[in-house]
């Protein structure tokens, strides 16, 4: 059983105003009981002592497990004041409960505290907000709430559509200028950003912008009433000084609040955090500068601001790190990062996009139900019944057959790659000569059973097998007529659709309506094509017709597949969605351009819409799995980069990383689907986004870039970005590594964000890429310039 007990001063014997949990378990013959108090984790403190004095005593009742109690309620002043017990849901024992209290009337907009999280609200203030405890804050006859008589159930996010409660905002409240390192060539600031006076008055007086930050609507200053001089402490660059600062008392807040209406004191150059704590704008966007710029945790700047005001002898002590980082993101929340988000070279709507998760992650007790990622689907959504999966999208749809092409062309490899025998003695020899028999006598039954498949599909692809790896061939080491990837790429087990694509399927058509130099050009889009045709380029008959046949064959298979995708299925329709003006601090989702489709539900694709198994998928790559683990941590984040570096936005994912989350940014936002999508799990990406949305995706090729392409053991060449910008020199000189280069950067963040509440790592990560962003776009202006 668990109690909440107060603090008892054994010197003074007299109660104290905190509050601790106790537990109270029998193992066995013994009375166990577990105090939080200070004099408890020593010896036997006064509750124990009490309970084991009078075992029969009635106390309050214990809280369950992940519940919410409301166990004291003062209302005999304003604004009233009430306790909560908040247990973790799922956990056992009083290490998981902790104190949350709630200053204010009953409306839940006062102020609310918890005993182990301060600063932003956490998952218990939200817990205790949407209980049932708090929707009657009546206190029974004992002093406890009449729901903890009756137990309370298990927190549940949903119980409530309340808005989760927000610290008071800032005395301050004009916007402020951003630093003039971050404006963009030609911008001008919004409003004034002359330099302000090196030291500020020693009275800070009132303005008509002044303000009280505690009530909704602000309360502004009024010249009738009567105002006083209260102290205050400046905290510039190298010291603190005290202040005096002209203030009102609020006539709209509570007198026992004591909260007054104070100067803004912008044109000081200073940030009003709560009429006590006043800071300069410069030394706020030191900190801007010094976290964009590399790995930056709040404690550690603190530290590094403490020891200067150490050295230039400051009057008073810098501030905690937990205090000054309530008031740099109350700062950043009155600057305007944002900025024209597209590339000036690509607009709103790259066709080359380079997708990538990155492990920005925070923890998943601060998951609040207001993140909303493009995965997730509004009530209203439309369901496209009429798309399902379809089997056998392989080029050769009978796996076994797949599977012996591969083992045989592994073998085949490995004869070949064996080395000279000259430098070898007589007896190496012959141990050379044995192994390749043994192999030779292996290949051969694969041979037959594989020429014998091939004639069934196609007998220009027998005809062509045989001539290049033929049982006449086993014993030629050099001057096959094929190379290896022809037939790599048409036995994978990607898609044919990988391999062949709708634009690519243009090109292989006019190429075999009239084969010549020019439409053979056409064929790099289909690299393991292109390489069969170049073979036989040199021969008399450079497009021998078993050569044509086998295109006409790969051609057929594709268009086959696309059109087993497309039966039935209707086009897209752009539905606007029906939260446009939802807030990205709270939803998580920042893009640049907003969403112009609503996301459908698939109802026949289960297998494609359910979350990834956190295990491996048999002999199919598994890069993905051996990658990304869970840690107590959300996640992390998707972004979306075009090839200049430039962040076209990002959004957190509440759990593992998936291929659902490119593909809903991408249907969500784009009129037209890009032309190339890279990303690190492209081999899943393709194949589930053309049987979501095939006719949406049929021109878009997806491909694995060459930093993410170590570890894909399983996936033919035609999945890697290399395997095209080898032949398309248009490709080759896309910068797949410019995802890389943000990532980079965001990799310094992760320290910081993953102690962080959900809004206060959603502003963070916010505030990095608008910087990152306009840092990049005057770059490309200073390039622009000098051409």
């Amino acid at each position: 059983r668990g109690y909440v007990v107060q603090g008892w001063d054994e010197l003074r014997l007299t109660g104290k105003d905190t509050w601790y949990h106790l537990q109270e378990q029998r193992i066995g013959p013994d009375q166990v009981f577990i105090c939080q108090c200070p004099y408890g984790r020593q010896r036997a403190c006064v509750h124990a002592r009490f309970l084991i004095a009078h075992p029969d005593t009635a106390l309050a009742t214990p809280p369950a497990v992940g519940s919410v109690v409301l166990f004291q309620r003062e209302t005999h002043q304003e604004p009233h004041v009430s306790q909560f017990s908040v247990g973790t849901g799922g956990t056992r024992g009083i290490k998981h409960h902790v104190f949350v209290t709630y200053h204010g009337l009953d409306g839940g907009e006062g102020q609310w505290n918890c005993s182990r999280n301060a600063g932003d609200p956490c998952v218990h203030v939200m817990a205790a907000y949407v209980s049932p405890a708090s929707d009657n804050m009546d206190v029974g006859p004992e002093g406890q709430s009449p729901d903890a008589a009756d137990g309370l159930a298990t927190i549940d996010s949903t119980m409530s559509p309340r808005c989760p409660p927000q610290l008071p905002p800032s005395v301050s409240h004009l916007p402020i200028a951003i630093p003039r390192w971050a404006l963009l060539p030609g911008e001008a600031p919004p409003h004034a950003t002359s330099l302000p006076p090196a030291f500020p008055p020693h009275t800070i007086p009132l303005m008509p912008s002044a303000s009280c930050g505690y009530h909704t609507p602000r309360k502004f200053y009024d010249p009738l009433m009567s105002s006083k001089s209260i102290s205050c402490t400046v905290f510039m660059l190298t010291c603190a000084q005290t202040h005096e600062l002209e203030v009102q008392a609020c006539p709209a807040c509570p007198p026992q609040a004591r909260h007054h209406i104070g100067p803004d004191a912008q044109d000081h150059g200073l940030f009003n955090f709560n009429n006590r704590i006043l800071i300069s704008h410069d030394l706020l966007d030191e900190y801007t500068s010094a976290y964009t710029l590399s790995e930056t945790p709040f404690t550690a700047w603190t530290q590094g601001v403490s020891r200067h005001y150490t050295t230039y002898r400051s009057p008073h002590p810098f501030m905690s790190d937990d205090t000054f980082r309530r008031v740099w993101f109350a700062f950043v929340s009155l600057q305007d990062y944002s900025c024209p988000g597209d590339c000036p070279l690509w607009g709103p709507f790259p066709a080359d996009t380079i997708w990538d998760g990155v492990t920005l992650a925070f923890n998943q007790k601060h998951l609040l139900p207001s993140l909303t990622p493009p995965t997730l689907s509004p009530p209203e959504t439309i369901s496209r019944t009429e798309m399902r999966h379809v089997s056998q999208q392989q080029c050769i749809p009978d796996k076994h057959v797949c599977s012996a092409l591969r083992h045989f062309i592994d073998l085949r490899g490995h004869m070949q790659a064996s080395p000279a025998t000259a430098h070898l003695s007589s007896s190496g020899v012959r141990m050379r000569g044995l192994e390749r028999m043994h192999l030779e006598e292996e290949l051969a039954p694969s041979v037959a059973f594989i020429e014998l498949a091939l004639v069934e599909l196609s007998p220009a692809l027998k005809t062509l097998f045989h001539a290049g790896f033929g049982v006449n061939r086993l014993e030629v080491s050099t001057g096959s007529e094929l190379d290896y990837p022809d037939f790599i790429d048409m036995s994978a087990e990607e898609s044919v659709l990988q391999v062949v694509n709708w634009r690519a399927q243009n090109d292989l058509l006019r190429f075999v309506t009239t084969p010549n130099e020019t439409t053979c050009t056409l064929l790099v889009s289909v690299p393991c094509v292109y390489s069969l045709v170049e073979n036989y380029a040199m021969l008399d008959d450079p497009y021998p017709l078993a050569v044509i046949d086998v295109i006409k064959w790969l051609l057929g298979r594709a268009h086959q597949t696309l059109a087993c995708l497309l039966e039935g299925g209707s086009s897209l329709s752009d539905v606007a969605w029906g939260n446009l003006d939802a807030d990205w601090q709270e939803t998580g989702c920042f893009y640049t351009q907003p969403p112009i489709r609503i996301l459908p539900s698939y109802p026949r694709l289960p297998h494609d819409t359910r979350p990834e198994p956190p295990e491996e998928r048999g002999g199919q790559c598994s890069k993905y799995y051996s990658t990304y683990k869970t840690q107590g941590l959300t996640g992390g984040i998707m972004c979306c980069w075009c090839t200049h570096s430039i962040c076209y936005g990002f959004h957190c994912i509440p759990h593992e990383e998936g291929r659902n989350d490119v593909f809903s940014a991408i249907l969500t936002r784009w009129p037209v689907a890009p032309k190339l999508v890279v990303y690190d799990f492209a081999y899943a990406l393709g194949p589930y986004c053309l049987t979501c949305e095939p006719e949406f995706f049929a021109d878009t090729l997806f491909a694995i870039d060459d930093f993410h392409a170590r570890g894909h053991t399983k996936c033919s060449p035609a999945s890697f970005l290399s395997t095209y910008a080898g032949l398309d020199p248009r490709l080759a000189k896309i910068n797949t590594s410019a995802a890389e280069c943000g990532n980079s950067g965001l990799h310094w963040l992760r320290k910081s964000v993953s102690y962080m509440s959900q809004s206060h790592a959603i502003v963070y990560t916010h505030v990095f890429i608008s910087i990152w962003n306009r840092l990049k776009r005057q770059r490309l202006a200073i390039s622009a310039s000098m051409e």
